[in-house]
């Protein structure tokens, strides 16, 4: 009888004390629906208790309420919001889910799919990765810079080797044109060798030599290596091709911003010699008339820096046996052999900006806008080509482009703001993310496309 007793004040007792208009803390955790991992951030609120708060770098929360029934709103950017109603304060703490949200696009549904944890440490962090033909090599760092190790992974998850001791402090990974990766450092470069368990480092190069020799090679097709490099101010860009036998170099193609070269001629150009000049060869005072004109040449050629000055963007691409130039300055993209003939052009126009509605409405003009973010990239594997948007809220849209029409027939929205670089492989977008908290690590997801 006095056990009866005992249990029935336990489940009366919030609804007692609810009589006595006394604050009730309500605590729980807050996942994501696909990957339960813990949501930094969410907004919890409770409009008719006028409170609210958000959930910690656990996905934990704590909020107060004090009149019942209440409503708990969950929202998080990426994620459709959640409703829940309480008649009486809970008894023990709540467990929420999210799911990533749902997104109309030129009316086409697509829905964010689940996403995989590749990488995930609550002591390392993710500074860079390369996606290799046999697995996943990681670069993560423990806490400081000097203390990074490799890690190489199989696509499944499976650990393959680990290098726990790397030289200096390192900064990136690298992958060149034949598909070697190399370990940067400040200064040196090393090239990473990778057998069954075993990861090594061969010794190391001068990187601004290594760089000099192999930053301007892209890739290696058809027995040929091609190079891209940038003239007249990186307005012009040059392909060539060089025979790995004969070791003979060819132009095959050259793409030139013909609109930022007539903005520079009908502006009296750039002069890079303003940047070397010495100011203290300049005689009068900060009033004078060569002062003045000084200022005035240099305002312009800041300017035409800033706004005209950025290189041409036409990256060159393989495509199984193709390869493709975004010719944006052209709005076409053209594909050649590998005999560098070429094949056909398909005409582009996702990398024009549309011109703004003058008539636009107060709310339309503080509705989330889109913009192309320069970026084009290739899933090998699968042949197929995709460019990114990024949105006001900083989301990414990966958007595939038809070979056949050039148009943007997809896009795929990665749920989480200012990801770091994105990738494509077999049908998976990968990237690393990082999240607000200022403790917590960064990792590397991956999401399915198809």
């Amino acid at each position: 009888m006095k056990k009866s007793i005992f249990i029935l004040c336990v489940l009366l007792y919030p609804i007692l004390i609810f009589g006595q208009g006394t604050s009730f803390k309500v605590s729980g955790s807050v996942t994501d629906g696909n990957t339960k991992e813990p949501l930094t951030n969410v907004n919890i609120e409770s409009q008719n208790n006028k409170v609210g708060t958000i959930s910690n770098e656990s996905g934990d929360f704590t909020i107060l309420l004090k009149n019942f029934p209440a409503s708990l709103v969950f929202s998080h950017v990426g994620y459709s919001s959640l409703r829940i109603n309480l008649e009486v304060p809970p008894i023990g703490d709540l467990n929420i889910q999210l799911t990533p949200e749902v997104t109309q696009l030129s009316g086409v549904t697509v829905i964010t799919d689940k996403i995989d944890t590749i990488y995930r440490d609550s002591k390392y962090s993710v500074m860079d990765y390369e996606l290799l033909d046999d697995g996943i090599l990681l670069l993560i760092f423990k806490y400081t810079l000097s203390r990074a190790e490799l890690l190489f992974k199989a696509y499944d998850g499976t650990e393959k080797a680990k290098l726990q001791i790397l030289p200096g402090r390192p900064l990136r990974l690298f992958r060149d044109c034949i598909g070697n990766v190399h370990l940067f450092t400040k200064t040196r470069s090393f090239q990473i060798f990778i057998e069954g368990k075993v990861i090594k480092l061969l010794p190391g190069v001068d990187k601004d030599v290594f760089m000099n020799i192999m930053g301007d090679c892209l890739f290696k097709a058809g027995g040929h290596l091609y190079f891209q490099k940038y003239g007249f101010q990186n307005l012009v860009s040059n392909y060539y091709s060089a025979d790995t036998i004969s070791k003979k170099w060819k132009l095959f193609r050259t793409i030139s911003d013909r609109d930022k070269m007539a903005f520079l001629e009908r502006n009296g150009g750039y002069n890079p010699e303003m940047d070397k000049m010495n100011l203290s060869a300049i005689p009068g005072d900060l009033n004078g008339s060569m002062w003045r004109a000084y200022r005035d040449i240099e305002v312009q050629n800041r300017f035409n820096k800033m706004a005209y000055l950025s290189p041409v963007y036409a990256p060159l691409q393989r495509l199984g046996d193709s390869l493709c130039i975004f010719n944006h300055p052209d709005s076409v993209m053209e594909f050649y052999d590998l005999s560098d003939k070429l094949l056909f052009t398909t005409p582009i126009k996702y990398h024009i900006t549309k011109k703004q509605d003058p008539l636009r409405t107060f709310a339309s003009a503080w509705a989330k806008k889109v913009k192309w973010d320069k970026k084009v990239i290739i899933d090998e594997p699968k042949r197929k080509l995709y460019t990114l948007f990024i949105r006001s809220n900083g989301q990414m849209e990966l958007r595939e482009i038809s070979i056949e029409t050039g148009e943007t027939s997809l896009a795929l929205k990665i749920p989480f703001p200012y990801v770091e670089k994105i990738k494509v492989r077999d049908g998976y977008v990968y990237f690393i993310y990082k999240g607000w908290p200022e403790q917590e690590k960064k990792k590397l997801f991956r999401q399915r496309i198809d």
